[in-house]
């Protein structure tokens, strides 16, 4: 059995095709890349949250609401976060003195009984409860940092090429047409 086909091609409805395609393309791509943006945005917020290593404050959860995608230009998606989830995800680990007024010693308090924590926190209680910071018995916690940015970049970085992908289909799906 044979099957013949026949094919003809207007050369005028091709270029209306690319026109409408020149037109669409770089549109779709743009909100391809926000949609990549709020990927990367959802990814960040939930690694700001997990940490086993540590207990997750009313204040993490706060932060971790504001980060946010926005435009800011036509081919320019940012995405926006705290300085302070900036810094906790790239401080060097050290000591923080428990010095009576700060707010880290009244979390200690909260969170800590008088003990050692992991052999380099040391939260001292005196007789009434407090904590101790007297020359000869410190109280301090150890801290070290959370690295969840490159490793919610790392996560989502698969999701880059689906919304790519799913970008250009559209702008054939309307240029077609």
């Amino acid at each position: 059995m044979t099957v013949a086909v026949r094919m003809t091609l207007n050369s005028q409805q091709l270029k209306n095709i690319t026109n409408k395609l020149e037109k669409r393309l770089p549109d779709e791509v743009d909100k391809s890349l926000y949609g990549y943006a709020q990927l990367l945005t959802k990814t960040l917020r939930h690694n700001t949250i997990t940490d086993p290593l540590r207990p997750i404050t009313k204040d993490r959860r706060a932060a971790s609401q504001l980060i946010v995608a926005r435009k800011q230009s036509k081919f320019r998606s940012v995405i926006k976060m705290p300085q302070s989830l900036i810094y906790l995800d790239s401080m060097k680990p050290h000591y923080v003195p428990l010095k009576r007024g700060r707010n880290i010693t009244r979390w200690a308090q909260r969170n800590y009984g008088s003990a050692r924590v992991g052999n380099k926190s040391r939260v001292l209680r005196g007789p009434r409860g407090g904590i101790i910071y007297q020359d000869g018995q410190r109280s301090a916690l150890f801290v070290t940092p959370h690295p969840f940015i490159n490793k919610s970049i790392k996560e989502s970085s698969k999701g880059l090429p689906r919304e790519l992908k799913k970008g250009i289909t559209r702008a054939f799906r309307k240029g077609a047409s």
